[in-house]
């Protein structure tokens, strides 16, 4: 990623070739926050021991809040519309029960998962209860748990 920096002395470094690694790596966020945290501790290396004045700390100056992933997933929620649809059918199948709790819950489904296997291996505990009780009564209510295998 700093191929073209590699090379260069850590004096004759600017912020703008600083900023050009960080723009042209089509890396996302937390990616580009591991590449400027060693950043900082190498510009602070070089601050106390006197490599470069105080007034150099460029990594301050760096800006990483615009990058963007070029393989990012674009997620769209479910319309209205959609989501009407899956009422009307809900009764026809018990799948359609968990895409209704998943969407009002906004559980991921590793989280639903999760929460079922909390329930039935560990038991109801207070982690599980609170989990339960973010799901909408109207979509599950407490007392339909057991018909569905959960309890």
């Amino acid at each position: 990623m700093c191929d073209k920096i590699a090379r260069m002395r850590f004096v004759d470094v600017k912020l703008d070739h600083l900023q050009m690694v960080v723009d042209e790596s089509g890396k996302n966020y937390p990616t580009l926050r591991k590449l400027k945290v060693p950043l900082g501790l190498m510009y602070k290396y070089a601050i106390i021991h006197e490599i470069i004045p105080k007034e150099r700390n460029l990594v301050e100056y760096l800006n990483i809040k615009n990058a963007g992933n070029p393989n990012t997933y674009n997620r769209k929620p479910f319309s209205k519309a959609e989501v009407k649809r899956v009422w009307d059918v809900k009764d026809s199948n018990i799948y359609y029960t968990v895409i209704l709790m998943l969407i009002y819950s906004r559980y991921r489904i590793g989280e639903l998962l999760d929460l079922k296997t909390m329930l039935t291996i560990a038991g109801v505990n207070d982690k599980a209860i609170k989990k339960l009780h973010t799901i909408p009564q109207m979509i599950l209510p407490l007392n339909s748990l057991p018909s569905y295998g959960i309890l």
